[in-house]
This record gives C-alpha cells, sequence and structure tokens, in this order.
C-alpha cells in the first residue's frame, strides 16, 4: 500500500489520529511551496480531496483482486467469480464452483484451481476453458501471462500453456531434504517473457527450466530473481548464506558476484535497471548487478518493513518503517538518495505504501486500538496526505493498479477508480 504523512494519534473518548507535516520528520526533506498539512482523524471522514471518493463497489464472500489497468475488480461471492468496473455498475459473472482464484499479470484471464484447472477471461467471452486434468495441487498456482505452473499431488511439475489449454509434465527426482514445500519441487518465478521457470527443491536447491520443459539446469544460488536478461540470488554456503549476489546470463550460462550483499527474503527488482531493492533491518539497500555496487537508501531507528516497492519508472522507492509504538511510510530518491517522510502514524502495527503512479501512492495503517485503518492518497510530488473512504473495520485487502486502489472490508468491496492527472488542489476541510 500507501499513504503519506501521519503523527501523533491522541486517545481520547473519540481516539482521533492526526497526520505530520512532511517538514516535521527528522529525516524529512522540506516540504516544496503548497505542501500543506493534512490531518487525518480515525474516527471519521473528515478531510477528503477532490477526487473520488473510496465507494463500495461489491459485495464478496473472500478474495477479491484488482486488474493492472485499474479498471475492473474481480471477485469472489458465494455464487460464483464475479467482476465488476471500478465506477460501479452491474457486476457480470465469469464462473461457477470457484473457490480461490489468480490474475494474470496482464489481467486478461482469471486462473481458477481445484478440480480441472480453468482459465476463463476477465472481459469479452467469459467462457472458462479448462488447461489442465483434474488435479489437486500443492499450494497456489504460479501464473504469468502466458503460463500457469503448479505442484501436482503426486510431485510432477504441470506447465499448462494458458491460450491453447495444453499441459506438460516436468518428472524430477524428489528432494533429500523433505521440509519444504510438500518434499517435492515447486514452481517459483516466471521469467518476464514466461519463457523460464525456477523451481525449489527441497530447502537448499534452485533449478532453471524453459517453460517447453527442456534445459533443465541447477542454478548456484537460491531465492532466484529475474532481471532484465539475467537471474540473480544468494548462495547457500556450509554457514549459512554468504554476503554476496551471484548473477547469471542463462544463454551465456556467465556467472560473476556482487559482494557485501547479506541475504534478505524481501526484494524488489527495479523497473528499467538491473539492480534491484532489499530490506535488511534497519537498513533499505540498492544493489546494482551491472556496476557491482550496493548503495544504502535508508538506515536508522526501527526496522524496514517487507512492504518496499518503486513507482514504475523506477525512479523511486517506497518502504516502511515499524518502530516502537509507530509505524512511517517514506519515499527516496534512488539517484541522489534523498529520502522523505511522507507520513507517521503513533500506535500502529504495521503500515505498507504501494504506487498509483509515478507521482502518486496509495498507503494503509492498521493495528490501531479503535480497530479502524486509515487508507491515503499521498501526492509524492507534494508530499500532501489525504485520507481517501470512510472509516473501515475488518480490513482484509488493500492493492493499487492502473491509479486504482482495492479496499475488502468484507462482506464489501471498496474501490476508487483511477484518478485523473495530479492537480494543484489541496486539501479541503468538509
Amino acid at each position: 500500500m500507501t499513504p503519506r504523512t501521519l503523527t501523533s494519534c491522541i486517545l481520547a473518548a473519540a481516539m482521533l489520529c492526526g497526520i505530520a507535516s512532511p517538514a516535521a520528520a527528522q529525516d524529512a526533506t522540506k516540504a516544496p511551496p503548497g505542501a500543506a498539512p493534512a490531518h487525518i482523524r480515525v474516527d471519521a471522514e473528515v478531510y477528503r480531496t477532490d477526487g473520488p471518493p473510496l465507494a463500495p463497489v461489491a459485495a464478496a464472500s473472500g478474495q477479491a483482486m484488482l486488474t493492472p489497468d485499474g479498471k475492473q475488480v474481480v471477485y469472489l461471492a458465494e455464487t460464483g467469480l464475479y467482476a465488476v468496473s471500478t465506477n460501479g455498475g452491474t457486476s457480470r459473472k465469469l464462473a461457477d464452483n470457484v473457490r480461490y482464484f489468480r490474475l494474470t499479470p496482464d489481467g486478461r484471464y482469471a486462473i481458477i484451481p481445484g478440480g480441472p484447472f480453468r482459465r476463463v477471461a476477465v472481459t469479452g467471452d467469459p467462457a472458462p476453458r479448462q488447461i489442465a486434468t483434474s488435479e489437486t495441487a500443492h499450494g497456489s498456482p504460479l501464473v504469468s501471462n502466458k503460463h500457469a505452473a503448479f505442484t501436482a499431488a503426486d510431485g510432477t511439475i504441470v506447465i499448462a500453456t494458458l491460450l491453447k489449454g495444453t499441459s506438460r509434465r516436468l518428472v524430477m527426482d524428489p528432494p533429500t531434504d523433505k521440509r519444504c514445500h510438500f518434499g517435492a519441487g515447486n514452481p517459483i518465478r516466471f521469467s518476464p517473457d514466461s519463457k523460464l521457470l525456477t523451481i525449489q527443491s527441497g530447502c537448499d536447491q534452485e533449478w532453471l527450466v524453459k517453460t517447453n520443459g527442456k534445459g533443465l539446469q541447477l542454478l548456484p544460488f537460491i531465492s532466484g530473481h529475474f532481471s532484465g536478461p539475467f537471474i540473480f540470488g544468494s548462495p547457500k554456503g556450509e554457514s549459512g548464506m554468504k554476503a554476496q549476489i551471484v548473477v547469471l546470463d542463462p544463454k551465456t550460462k556467465e556467472t560473476w558476484t556482487v559482494e557485501g550483499v547479506d541475504y534478505s527474503p524481501f526484494r524488489v527488482v527495479v523497473p528499467g535497471q538491473l539492480a534491484f531493492i532489499q530490506a535488511n533491518g534497519q537498513k533499505l539497500e540498492y544493489v546494482d548487478l551491472k556496476a557491482r555496487k550496493v548503495v544504502t537508501l535508508h538506515t536508522g531507528e526501527g526496522n524496514v518493513t517487507g512492504f518496499i516497492s518503486t513507482t514504475p519508472d523506477g525512479e523511486t522507492a517506497l518502504y516502511a518503517v515499524q518502530s516502537a509504538g509507530h509505524c512511517s511510510i517514506h519515499s527516496v530518491a534512488i539517484a541522489t538518495q534523498s529520502r522523505q517522510q511522507l507520513a507517521r502514524v503513533e500506535n500502529t502495527t504495521q503500515c505498507f505504501i504501494h504506487p498509483l503512479s509515478n507521482d502518486a501512492a496509495a498507503a494503509h495503517f492498521w493495528g490501531h486500538p479503535s480497530g479502524e485503518a486509515i487508507v491515503a492518497h499521498v501526492d509524492l510530488k507534494t508530499g500532501v496526505v489525504a485520507r481517501m473512504g470512510p472509516p473501515l473495520k475488518a480490513i482484509g485487502t488493500l492493492s493499487t493498479s492502473g491509479g486504482a486502489v482495492l479496499l475488502t472490508a468484507r462482506p464489501v468491496v471498496y474501490a476508487a477508480p483511477p484518478a485523473n492527472p495530479p492537480s494543484k488542489r489541496t486539501v479541503t476541510d468538509k
């Protein structure tokens, strides 16, 4: 998620929660002209922006997801799988007998596991098509725009082609270490072009294979991620993870290392760069795979959580810091390491921020004693933070995509449609 600059919470009878100006934070840069403080109250919707309010669009019994363009909400109800516009309107039924689903990264298909594996078009003809035979899968399937992969009950890896509706099985020797992934291989990641797939076997082996089932090879690392044409990961040493990253070019088989990088499970590849950022305790680090160097973007009090992301242009990193008694969200310019505290809320246990565009983000704070969650819109250019929608309890999930925000407070799904281009209007008191 998202939002911006929250400061002190006053726990009186009404339990009010405020947001501080970015200039008030110790590590914040000076707020630009026009960046007025935006105060947010937990117990009432007092402040809002001129953009569309967070409004209920559907009743759901469980899972709900946004399509990447931010135009559709796909959700589960008791009677099946449905899609509805973020602008509201009539829901369209996509399929019956659905327990859970996955969306392809482009939002074109919903993948429905369990029984026959099916794919159904989110827009256009919703007629489901079987992509794999009746299977019991271990865990949730891995999905790309072209393929789905999962571990079948017999331990084989099933790789299905979404468009053709065909599938193939990859038989692997069972790992000697059976503590992880049900003692079988487990699909981990597709390459961006969906031509390669990584599979973890046991707890300390990772394999690379083409999605046509050919070219199986053992990788010299685990926790592999794709960045451009390369794949990188952390080596496993006799005494644990080594402080380095190993990079592999799958075409040439060339490898090299980046030294001084401690292992972290919280990594995000930077768009348009051969680099990634990672949360590592009290630090946020930028690792340049091409230049083979590590840059510390943030260090200080509190722990950088696993909720890290970047703006679509890859120029700004967004992250959350959890400290004793409060949670805060931050941004940092990757090129200059100029950082800004956007929002801080006292008496919250967790928070996260997620981009809506290169200029805006959404923030989510929860764990307040009142039981209510704060969802806010953050202007990354001015630092202005504004609350979105009504006070909500029993929050299910928050996701953002294509400038839209989706919040589930079961059984109601709330959505804010994609916002108009950023305006210079300030937050107004209603």
